[in-house]
């Protein structure tokens, strides 16, 4: 839920994203292999213990504060103004630090397992406030170590499978959100509004026009929250501490007997302006209750177009748990399997409002909400699920990809035969960009409720579904499309037939997209693979979320960027262990274009890059609010972005490959190559032709399993024949001299620096 109202309140954007490799030093190092497990198992316990002792105090707080009043607050400040990025930055020295989403879930959760008859206290005492949020972080760091120590043997995959599991038990506990929330309410829109018609039959309601009323209350927050804050630092202006209390008062229309006690506790404090707004500020405080108290005609204003209100109530009771509501149920659950991230609202038959703590929850779980609403009608729960979710991120792929204008033709639902077998195979997207062919493969099922709480069956076969079948269905095509000696046909529906020659093809990238949403899980390949959950010949397709894929395609400004990305996406998986998110990985990729030498080739190394992402946040959550700010762009010196202009746009044969190598070329290198080329162009122009005169600066890069050259050659007037002839010989002499075969070459006017180049071509081994 945004509150920001101008570029300042987003953060700090970037032009680049800044990353430095560095090797992590091991805490446990100077240990012997005994005393580190010991030192393991020990903090794993110490975890235990505060974990346990941790929810028994936060039980006793329970019943010294007022619970609805707690909620109010922690949500109002540490989810919503203390969270923003330009207060965090100023925040980040105080003692008093927010607490996440995660912990006003796990609070409200707690507060619905306890008898409102223990609940006596009215007003929650500031010291209470401040222990709870001590509390709510030690509760959360203790469970993410609980664990620790346990047996481990890097040669069992059951060791694997227990800190997958493990893994994904922390990820389901404290991450939130898939997408930001423009992407996140389109997806649902589009995702329910073909069960609009049916569903509003049977209940009055469209399931679609309740995400457009979410995002007209949100909006009404966002409004309340932004007035506020004006009228109380209008307030606080005031020359005086008693006029500070009258223009309090007055904004807020007190009554006299509250003006009165406010001026009394101003007499009584000392009567200092200091004073006098921190009367104002706890004196609003304890309303802040009335943000997320809702009447029913709130509901029914924030609903487009006309709805019956009985039957909006009805909706709004399926997704509320009333007070008591969980009393009785296992405590443990609520960190990974908490009942309000469906039912976020707070309930009671005897009154007349809804309670609705942690507004943003349908940012988060709006998915589970809608789909709980589904099953009280089996019918179309079975529709949505086997149609509509897979109908939906089909087109929602090829929607991205042309809004990206990739610049070829997509094609979906694409029928091919295996000519040894005869039998027919379908793939869900495909497309042909010079020599690269792209399959895609789409995976709407869903990610199931036993599979986030790390239940072992359920994410074995969560991973077959989502991730191994998907890899084997794009393994197939790959090979045909590599191995094959004849034309291939495919048959795409609703479309002519595409022939294809598999001469033509120098590579084909794979990958799968998910509608749900696996976190730093899918990142973890070859961890999945040490657990045995997926098979080593398969892998090399990348799983990523259908909110991670648009965000990957409006990041990267070019096709060439695109596709690079994941074609180096699927290698730095297969050899590297990776620690991070979808979007860190991609911030890591912004800064170095994974351009990290033959450090991708250690295979007992992890790669952490978690949190780099958050340098992509500011921008981000600007464009999800609408407000314009400087967009971060991949780490490229000016001329080799123009360069890979040029090549998009000219678009000769092997332009994409050639785009490819230029990409495998470091920033520093990039800078260095540059600073050579410009010098030789200086050299050349400012004296007279001679024979010996260097006018040829060559580099090669990568790593010696995949390295790649890059020529530069700078001449003066000539024919098109001596041209030629110079640019032959400078390839010839540097595939001699390197041993590389894959070579860009440029050739430029010494007299005209300003075009990225006069031409341009690759060099590649002979097509087996």
């Amino acid at each position: 839920m945004n509150v920001q109202t101008s570029e300042q309140d987003f953060g700090e954007a970037v032009e680049h994203v800044n990353a430095l490799l560095f090797e992590m030093n091991n805490p446990f190092g100077a240990l012997d292999d005994a005393t580190r497990k010991q030192a393991a198992k020990e903090i794993g316990a110490k975890a235990q213990i505060d974990f346990e002792e941790s929810l028994t105090r936060l039980k006793e707080l329970m019943r010294s504060c007022n619970p609805l009043q707690v909620l109010a607050h922690i949500e109002y400040y540490d989810c919503t103004m203390l969270s923003q990025p330009s207060v965090k930055q100023e925040e980040k020295d105080n003692t008093y630090q927010p607490v996440q989403q995660f912990a006003i879930e796990l609070f409200q959760a707690l507060f619905l397992t306890t008898p409102t008859a223990e609940l006596l206290v009215r007003i929650t005492p500031p010291e209470v406030l401040i222990e709870i949020n001590s509390v709510l972080h030690k509760l959360g760091d203790s469970y993410m170590m609980i664990g620790m120590g346990e047996h481990w043997d890097e040669n069992d995959p059951s060791s694997h499978r227990r800190a997958l599991n493990r893994h994904i038990r922390h990820h389901t506990f404290a991450v939130r959100n898939a997408g930001f929330q423009d992407q996140v309410m389109a997806q649902l829109k589009d995702l329910f509004s073909p069960l609009d018609s049916e569903f509003e039959n049977r209940t009055g309601v469209k399931l679609s026009a309740l995400v457009v009323m979410w995002e007209n209350l949100s909006a009404r927050y966002a409004r309340k929250m932004n007035e506020d804050r004006r009228h109380i630092f209008e307030a606080f202006r005031s020359p005086t501490a008693q006029e500070i209390i009258n223009a309090y008062s007055q904004w807020r229309e007190l009554d006299s007997e509250s003006f009165e006690w406010l001026s009394k506790r101003l007499k009584i404090s000392g009567g200092s302006v200091k004073v006098a707004r921190g009367i104002c500020f706890d004196h609003y405080d304890k309303s802040l209750m009335e943000f997320y108290r809702h009447e029913l005609n709130d509901f029914v204003e924030c609903y487009p177009g006309n709805v019956d209100p009985n039957k909006l109530r009805l909706i709004l009771i399926e997704w509320s748990i009333q007070i008591e509501g969980l009393v009785g149920i296992e405590i443990e659950r609520l960190f990974v399997d908490n009942p309000i991230w469906k039912r976020p609202i707070i309930y009671h038959p005897e009154i007349s409002w809804f309670y609705w703590p942690i507004p943003q929850l349908f940012h988060s779980f709006g998915l589970e909400m809608l789909e709980n609403l589904l099953s009280s009608h089996p019918d179309l729960e079975v529709l949505y699920k086997s149609k509509y979710r897979s109908d939906y991120l089909e087109e929602e792929v090829s929607r991205k990809l042309e809004a990206a204008n990739i610049g070829a033709s997509i094609h979906q639902n694409v029928e091919w035969t295996d000519p040894k077998t005869n039998r027919v195979y379908e793939t869900d997207v495909f497309f042909l960009l010079d020599n690269i062919a792209v399959i895609i493969e789409c995976k709407s099922g869903k990610i199931t409720s036993p599979a986030r709480r790390g239940a072992p069956e359920r994410v074995q076969k969560e991973v077959k579904k989502l991730i191994e079948d998907a890899s084997e269905q794009s393994l197939r095509l790959a090979e045909l499309l590599t191995n094959s000696k004849s034309i291939i046909r495919l048959r795409p529906k609703k479309r002519p037939v595409i022939t294809v020659d598999p001469k033509s093809i120098r590579r084909v990238i794979r990958l799968n997209v998910t509608l749900d949403f696996f976190g730093p899980f899918a990142c973890e390949v070859r961890a999945m693979r040490e657990a045995g959950l997926l098979q080593a010949h398969i892998t090399n397709a990348p799983t990523i979320a259908i909110v991670d894929f648009e965000t990957i395609l409006h990041l990267l400004p070019y096709p060439a960027q695109q596709l690079h990305y994941l074609a180096r996406r699927a290698e730095i998986e297969r050899h590297l262990g990776l620690e991070g998110d979808e979007t860190d990985l991609l911030a890591f990729y912004m800064a170095t274009g994974f351009n990290i030498g033959e450090v991708e080739f250690e295979t007992n190394r992890r790669l952490n890059f978690a949190n780099l992402g958050s340098q992509l946040e500011p921008y981000l959550f600007a464009r999800s609010a609408g407000v314009a700010i400087k967009k971060p762009m991949p780490k490229l010196t000016i001329r080799w972005s123009q360069m890979l202009s040029a090549f998009n746009s000219r678009r000769f044969n092997g332009w994409l490959y050639a785009s490819f190598i230029l990409l495998s070329v470091a920033h520093k290198d990039q800078e260095e190559f540059e600073r050579q080329e410009r010098q030789m162009f200086f050299n050349i122009a400012s004296s007279p032709p001679r024979d010996d005169e260097l006018n040829v600066i060559a580099s090669s890069h990568g790593p010696q399993t995949r390295r790649t050259g890059v020529l530069s050659i700078g001449v003066r007037s000539v024919s098109r024949e001596q041209r030629s002839r110079m640019i032959e010989n400078a390839v010839g002499d540097f595939i001699e001299r390197e041993g590389v075969n894959e070579v860009v070459f440029l050739c430029h006017n010494v007299f005209d620096f300003s075009v990225p180049y006069w031409v341009a071509g690759l060099h590649l081994p002979k097509h087996p």
